[in-house]
């Protein structure tokens, strides 16, 4: 089974050749996967052991290098979705005639406890 992406709208799939890494969803945690499952933004979501999320909803200052590796900090949560709706909002009444989708936002995590 190839590993891709389980936030809405993301389309990263494993590729050796790209450096996208995937990290399983910390479901022996249940605080800090309650987190991640709210930043994904899919209604009825419930991760499984197979479940994971790409670096790219990760922001730089979540990750730690060991030995190489490009690992994930012990209590990150991804924050950085392009999609902030089940659908990407068309803004209408642009000036070109060209339908624009809505820009990229940040998850805010503040409201979650520690």
């Amino acid at each position: 089974m190839v590993q891709s992406c389980s936030a809405y709208g993301c389309k990263n799939r494993y590729d050796k050749d790209k450096p996208v890494s995937f990290h399983k969803f910390p479901l022996t945690r249940p605080s800090l996967c309650k987190k991640w499952e709210a930043a994904v933004r899919r209604k009825n979501f419930k991760p499984t052991k197979y479940s994971s999320i790409c670096s790219e909803h990760f922001t730089p200052d979540c990750f730690k290098r060991e030995c190489n590796n490009k690992l994930l900090k012990e209590n990150a949560v991804p924050t950085i979705f392009l999609c902030t709706e089940p659908h990407d909002k068309v803004i209408k009444g642009r000036s070109s005639g060209a339908p624009r989708t809505a820009s990229p936002t940040s998850f805010d995590t503040s409201h979650f406890p520690g």
